[in-house]
């Protein structure tokens, strides 16, 4: 982004935007007349009908009772304040002898051009003169006076402003103030623009070289590292801190050619001293507003420096953790990073709470206001969140579940891929991840399959109800047979079948088995069911689920079991059977339909 694309369109441009605004000033003030103006006599006026006329009569006494405490207005001449005016004298407000006043100084100049100021002291009043011609009346009350004020110290500053005013006045009629003002005009733009142009060539000279100067700075500190992560945001940064600079130069310098055009006009020249005096008051206030803050910016600086040095020893001492340099009981590699962050988030919060006094304005009542707001609103709205942060902590910290661990909450079961602040992911064995809120997994049962593997292995078992006829001593060994012929189940001697329930109808019995890979249990679960049916089948024995109440009339002798040679009636295949796409030639041999359809069969074990 350029200052100025277009260096000398931009001159004419401003030189000819100040020229218009010189003659929409200048232009109006030379048919100001003084005609049919009115003279304040003191309580009486009088109308002139020649420019030439002088006052000759007297002026009329104040009477105590006609003056009346009324709105205030200004009486000003030329562009200029010149007195605040309270009081109604003679049935006259300040309204109207504010209006009447411009008039009454220019008649009085046109009789003198002189325009010789002075004050005449009467018993509570004071009367403002130009060439001995009544002007204004001043009462006590108008002064309005602050405690310890001088009355004759504010009729001198009325003086004053008058005489300025004058002079400007009779200047401003003079044509030879427009050359002076001219050749103001032109310096004060010509100044304006070369500056302008000084502005942008420093920032486009400390742009091109600001990130060179940064990684040079960083590499002399033998910060190799960070120099080429870090180096172009932080020349950014500096690039736009300096753009702001740079731009606030520039409004300066666009202000004080305003003041010096303005000044050069006198008419307009009270703006000028105005916009000048608000600047150097505004100057003056910042200084003494740095003075008093720079210090407490200082501390509130280091505090935060000090704070971010804590981090960078508390991120090392972490690192030594990680890399076994540094042994500690209580802290192991699941805790290292949760450790970190909360004795990082500890350190912020101490080095925020230590730096609050010191920011600027925090003992203001705004200030205040909106830190109780702002501590509302995250009572009222954070409660539920630090739960669940104080629910994953003691997840974390108490190793009930980790990243990896396959769990089961409630009827859910998968694989633990994530555990955060919040929330705990986990995968199923159909690929979906499923969110659990950390304190629903605190408050519910939870069943940690990997920690059991740990151990033992992961029991994986399974339930058949088998009627009071059949010895249960057979059904033992019917399901030993069939954990014995599940190729994933562990066969360490644990296997067992439990007899857990002597129903009203037949005999729940439990098969328990052991398995060393939870992230498989339902497909081994599916292999085991399908070998104790195999089994089941294999000695006549049927399984009572559902539960039978009575058997059919028709068939009193027929067993509920399925006879081997119905095992794989179609659709199914027996282990070793090919199944092809589409149809191949009978005769060939299998070897040479598994040539001709290959990519296009499905063996079935």
């Amino acid at each position: 982004m350029k200052l100025f694309p277009k260096f000398y369109f931009k001159i004419f441009y401003h030189i000819f935007f100040l020229f218009t605004v010189l003659f929409l000033l200048s232009a109006p003030l030379f048919a100001e007349g003084g005609e049919g103006a009115k003279i304040d006599l003191g309580g009486e006026t009088e109308t002139k009908s020649e420019p030439q006329a002088t006052e000759t009569k007297p002026p009329a006494l104040i009477i105590p009772e006609n003056v009346i405490q009324a709105r205030a207005s200004t009486a000003r001449f030329f562009n200029r304040d010149i007195a605040q005016l309270h009081v109604t004298i003679n049935g006259r407000t300040p309204e109207i002898r504010a209006e009447q006043f411009s008039g009454k100084v220019i008649d009085a100049l046109n009789v003198n051009p002189a325009g010789l100021v002075s004050a005449e002291k009467i018993e509570g009043a004071t009367r403002i003169k130009i060439n001995d011609i009544l002007v204004l009346t001043l009462h006590d009350d108008d002064l309005q006076l602050a405690e310890g004020e001088n009355k004759s110290a504010k009729i001198n500053e009325t003086v004053t402003a008058l005489e300025k005013s004058i002079a400007d006045y009779k200047e401003q009629r003079s044509l030879g103030f427009i050359k002076d003002a001219l050749i103001m005009i032109i310096i004060a733009v010509f100044l304006f623009m070369v500056t302008t142009y000084v502005i942008s060539f420093i920032r486009k000279l400390l742009h091109r070289h600001t990130e060179s100067v940064i990684r040079k700075l960083f590499n002399a500190f033998s910060a190799e590292e960070f120099s080429s992560h870090h180096a172009p945001r932080v020349a950014d940064f500096i690039n736009k801190l300096i753009s702001a600079l740079l731009y606030a130069a520039y409004l300066v310098v666009l202000y004080i050619s305003v003041i010096l055009i303005l000044r050069s006009i006198p008419y307009t020249r009270p703006w000028a001293m105005g916009l000048g005096h608000n600047f150097i008051h505004l100057l003056n206030s910042f200084i003494i507003s740095m003075s008093h803050i720079l210090p407490n910016l200082f501390i509130m600086v280091l505090i935060l420096v000090t704070a971010k040095y804590c981090v960078y020893l508390l991120k090392i001492f972490f690192k030594g953790i990680e890399k076994n340099q540094i042994n500690l009981l209580w802290i192991d590699k699941e805790t290292i990073v949760p450790t970190q962050r909360l004795t990082t988030f500890f350190v912020w919060i101490v080095a925020i709470g230590l730096a609050y006094p010191f920011i600027p304005g925090s003992g203001s009542d705004a200030f205040k206001g909106l830190s109780v707001v702002v501590g509302l609103m995250l009572s009222l709205g954070s409660s539920n969140i630090i739960s669940q942060a104080v629910s994953g902590l003691i997840l974390i910290y108490t190793k009930s579940i980790r990243v990896g661990d396959v769990i089961k909450i409630e009827e859910f079961e998968g694989e633990v891929i994530y555990m955060g602040a919040f929330t705990v992911q986990i995968r199923n064995i159909a690929k979906e991840e499923i969110s659990f809120p950390n304190s629903l997994i605190l408050d519910s049962v939870t069943t940690n399959y990997t920690k059991q593997k740990a151990a033992q292995g992961v029991s994986l078992h399974t339930k058949v109800t088998i009627d009071y006829a059949t010895p249960w001593r057979q059904i033992h060994a019917i399901l030993l047979d069939a954990a014995s012929r599940t190729k994933s189940i562990l066969q360490n001697g644990k296997t067992m079948v439990w007899q857990t329930d002597l129903g009203n109808y037949a005999v729940e019995y439990t098969l328990v088995v052991w398995i060393d890979d939870p992230e498989r249990r339902k497909i081994i679960l599916t292999e085991l069911n399908a070998n104790v049916q195999d089994v089941f089948n294999e000695y006549g024995v049927q399984i009572m689920t559902p539960t039978f109440l009575e058997m059919p009339t028709e068939m009193p002798k027929r067993k509920h079991v399925v006879p081997e040679e119905h095992w794989y009636d179609a659709p199914a295949l027996k282990p070793g059977s090919v199944s092809f796409v589409d149809e191949t030639p009978e005769d060939e041999t299998l070897a040479e339909a598994n040539k001709i359809a290959k990519g296009r069969k499905r063996r079935i074990d």
